[in-house]
């Protein structure tokens, strides 16, 4: 897997694509089905991603994303999360080269259904001024191992 993202990225060097996934490896849950990407903070694109993109995770095609128009993934969060997810990605932009930074969010699966998904993410190219330019992330969907916590969450707003 390492080897089919290390390949479409030229300006990476090896090592430092391998120090940065094992920076996350060390954070994820192992046997939690995941999606392993590259982040793009200029062009705000995913550049390539491991055998499942998060789409893919949550059961959705690259056509149905494809329809959601310019919001895409930002419309299926859940919407009490929605604003914890965009401080997270402007914290993506000042992280120092050793830093991991994770976050529990809600998307909505193809489904239906509601997913908890967590995100850690790690600088992987920076800039001549030492900005990160691309960052490289795991997402994991740990509903599952997490149904209990899920279902108080769910239930929150409507006991308030």
């Amino acid at each position: 897997m390492t080897d089919n993202l290390f390949a479409n990225q030229s300006s990476l060097s090896e090592s430092g694509f391998k120090a940065a996934l094992e920076r996350l490896q060390c954070h994820a849950k192992i046997g939690t089905p995941n999606s392993i990407y590259i982040y793009d903070l200029v062009t705000h694109h995913t550049s390539c991603c491991s055998q499942y993109s998060v789409p893919a995770l949550l059961g959705y095609s690259d056509r149905h994303i494809d329809g959601l128009g310019p919001l895409g993934l930002a419309k299926i969060i859940y919407p009490a999360d929605v604003q914890a997810v965009a401080l997270h990605f402007q914290q993506l932009n000042t992280l120092a080269s050793w830093e991991v930074i994770s976050i529990e969010y809600r998307m909505q699966g193809a489904n239906g259904k509601w997913c908890l998904l967590r995100s850690h993410d790690t600088p992987l190219h920076w800039s001549e001024e030492g900005f990160p330019l691309q960052v490289l992330s795991l997402v994991e969907d740990v509903t599952r191992a997490q149904q209990p916590e899920i279902e108080l969450m769910m239930a929150a707003p409507t006991i308030l």
